[in-house]
């Protein structure tokens, strides 16, 4: 049985304003976690206490966050694994992924 033209409509227009409240939502805590933190990056410390060099690429200052625990691989909107970081430094944790688990910066999936 093949939904109405009308069905599928209505079917998309919620799927999207779900969507929509939710990306608003994302924006909402993101923009509080940065001024909890006052717009510091968390990841460069971080990786400045485990000797690593990429600390020196660190902007300073954060623009986003970094979800410790994807979506993807089983995280959820949560935002208890949240870190503020600069564009540089949250590159260099999504590039390496095992070295951000290894420091804490990223959870693996089942957790």
């Amino acid at each position: 049985m093949a939904l109405s033209e009308r069905a599928r409509s209505s079917y998309a227009r919620r799927t999207r304003d779900r969507r929509d409240d939710a990306l608003i939502q994302w924006r909402k805590d993101r923009d509080a976690h940065l001024q909890a933190v006052h717009y510091k990056c968390e990841i460069g410390p971080i990786l400045a206490e485990h000797g690593l060099l990429a600390y020196r690429d660190c902007q300073g200052r954060a623009d986003t966050c970094h979800h410790g625990r994807a979506r993807g691989m089983g995280g959820s909107r949560d935002n208890s694994i949240l870190f503020a970081t600069c564009p540089a430094c949250h590159s260099y944790v999504e590039a390496n992924p095992m070295i951000a688990e290894t420091v804490g910066v990223k959870v693996r999936h089942g957790m």
